[in-house]
């Protein structure tokens, strides 16, 4: 007994001592703590990309590693990782310290005077890292690779970013066209010098001024705008062809140019410019498109346009589109903004506030969304094989979606305002009426009246669907027929949230995809995953079956983004979650035959899971 008593006080000492000697958990063991951010996966699969950042305050961390989990690179204060589109290079940014970015801001250090960001370029196959210094801007293509576009931040008079006396570069000297206009400098509103590499022999071309630039997404092309440098370059609109390796001016003129877009092949562009000189307080923007075709991009819409609305403008604010087969434009139109009398002087002119109880926003509300209502502009589309233009949203269809990527003929249109009043009391879910819109003649037709939920296009476009949180059920209307179906009905199962505890309509677990040719929508209960038919011809499927009674909730997890639809022979990736020990698991499921497997066991949170595009 005494020797059992000595041994339990020796423990209980040893205990109290370690414990003693154990670190407080203090703030600074929090600043130690990181998250993962930015993650890359390889398209080929062969390599990944991310960075650690800590919770608090400190310099992050990159990695580059290969597919067995060996560190190709390790960069500090690296972060932003993007790897190009053959899989062959890392594009990332290395940002100064902390710390000492801190002490010059409170040794009152000017901004242009603070140290900038790198770029890196590391290259997968040579193992080697290319640092290019005082980087304001850079971007990549996003479906084809070779070439990275960047902007310098402008170096300093008199001196080099080494310190040394400023030399002319050899390269500027051959690339530079003309001399700059005298006194001319880089700057937000003049631009700054745009270069162009080549990522495999590092070879560049640089372009002066440049205030805008984009990359076509699949075409091999870059648009950009520039200032203009002097009579040998204009300012204007240009758009570089890299397999041409060719300059080619789309539109020459002094003017302010924005939002350039490009169709998804790269054969059309379109952007905004105001080429009016004087100072008038509406500035008459125009819609420019341009096209391989022409010698000059071309006018297409613009105030006075007999198809926009009379006394309504072209909106600065609304980033053109194209739809995803190029036949259709889409931009935004607006009514003429109210401009304030110049005339007056400030203390002439009469500010007041004025609200009335029969306002459908309240006034605090209305003074939260000012500056949301100064730029909000509504949808139009220009039918790109003959310019024609249609206008389709408006002051009372406030929102417009096109269906199918932008390539259907129809879209889905949104009217919130006889209902604001009843915000303020019954709060989100809003109810709104829905339309659909004819894009050739922009007829519309209303097909849902007072609607407490948030409809949507199927991937096809040939219906539309919505959970109504009144009825606590899912509904579908067939665009073609005109035909409303209630598609469930909680009889089997419950889909809307169970476990809702609060005075509101329960909310629904939403909608995992539609199936191929929008035959079959596919929605969560709290557990599984159902097969329904959109107009109830065939009787709704449990494809995950097992959920509800192991107590597993089973969730698609969409590993590639530019999925629309889940095909018959799909195999899926789930997560599962189950209740009874709160444990997470990833699933294989073969849409073909509805069998689940297990891929992974433990005491795991999955998130973020990505996959390579081109292997398995």
């Amino acid at each position: 007994m005494k020797n059992i008593l000595f041994y339990l006080t020796l423990l209980c000492g040893i205990s109290f001592s370690a414990i003693a000697q154990k670190k407080v958990l203090d703030h600074d063991a929090y600043d130690l703590w990181q998250s993962i951010n930015g993650s890359e996966i390889s398209r080929d699969g062969n390599w990944i990309s991310y960075y650690l950042k800590p919770v608090g305050e400190g310099d992050p961390t990159l990695l580059i590693k290969d597919s067995k989990g060996n560190e190709l690179l390790r960069q500090k204060r690296g972060a932003s990782p993007a790897i190009t589109f053959d899989s062959r290079h890392v594009v990332f940014k290395i940002s100064p310290a902390v710390e000492e970015v801190k002490a010059l801001k409170k040794a009152k250090t000017k901004k242009d005077d603070l140290p900038k960001d790198t770029l890196a370029i590391y290259s997968m196959f040579k193992k080697d890292l290319v640092k290019i210094p005082r980087v304001k801007t850079h971007k990549i293509p996003e479906k084809w690779a070779g070439w990275i576009a960047y902007q310098p931040e402008p170096e300093k008079a008199g001196k080099k970013e080494n310190g040394k006396e400023e030399e002319k570069e050899k390269e500027e000297k051959e690339q530079k066209k003309g001399k700059p206009e005298k006194g001319k400098k880089e700057n937000k509103n003049n631009g700054y010098k745009l270069i162009i590499r080549n990522l495999t022999t590092s070879r560049q071309d640089t372009f002066r001024y440049v205030t805008d630039y984009v990359f076509a997404k699949e075409g091999k092309k870059l648009a950009f705008v520039s200032t203009g440098n002097d009579s040998t370059f204009l300012p204007g609109v240009y758009v570089y062809d890299f397999e041409l390796e060719k300059l080619i001016p789309s539109f020459r003129t002094k003017g302010k140019f924005s939002q350039l877009a490009w169709d998804e092949k790269g054969s059309q562009m379109v952007f905004i410019a105001d080429l009016d000189t004087t100072k008038v307080q509406i500035r008459p923007f125009g819609l420019y498109y341009w096209n391989a075709t022409l010698d000059s991009a071309k006018l297409v819409a613009r105030h006075g346009n007999e198809s926009i609305p009379a006394s309504w403008v072209i909106s600065e604010n609304q980033k053109p589109y194209f739809s995803k087969d190029g036949s259709k434009l889409y931009f935004g139109t607006a009514p003429e903004p109210i401009v304030q009398d110049t005339t007056l002087l400030e203390e002439e002119i009469v500010k007041v506030e004025i609200w009335s109880y029969t306002d459908g926003r309240l006034h605090t509300q209305q003074k939260v969304d000012k500056e949301k209502d100064l730029k909000r502009s509504y949808l139009a589309v220009v039918h790109t094989g003959d310019l024609s233009i249609v206008q389709l949203g408006g002051e009372l269809i406030e929102t417009v979606n096109p269906g199918n990527e932008g390539n259907a003929g129809m879209a889905l249109g949104t009217n919130r305002t006889p209902y604001q009043q009843l915000i303020s009391w019954e709060g989100y879910p809003y109810y709104s009426d829905y339309y659909l819109l004819d894009l050739n003649s922009g007829r519309s037709e209303k097909f849902a009246t007072k609607v407490r939920g948030n409809p949507s296009l199927s991937p096809s476009a040939k219906y539309v669907y919505w959970y109504n949180y009144i009825d606590s059920a899912w509904f579908s209307y067939a665009i073609e027929s005109k035909k409303l179906y209630q598609i469930t009905d909680n009889n089997t199962v419950p889909f809307f949230y169970e476990l809702n505890d609060t005075p509101t309509y329960p909310r629904p677990y939403g909608v995992a995809s539609w199936t191929g040719n929008d035959e079959k929508i596919l929605i969560y209960d709290r557990y599984d995953i159902w097969e329904i038919d959109p107009e109830n011809k065939t009787a709704p499927v449990n494809l995950t079956k097992n959920g509800r009674t192991e107590k597993i909730t089973y969730r698609y997890l969409k590993v590639d983004d530019e999925e629309r639809f889940i095909k018959k022979n799909q195999k899926l990736v789930l997560r599962g979650f189950r209740e009874t020990d709160k444990s997470e698991a990833i699933f294989s499921f073969l849409m073909s035959n509805h069998t689940l497997k297990e891929l992974t066991k433990g005491d795991y949170r999955y998130r973020n899971i990505k996959k390579a595009q081109d292997e398995d």
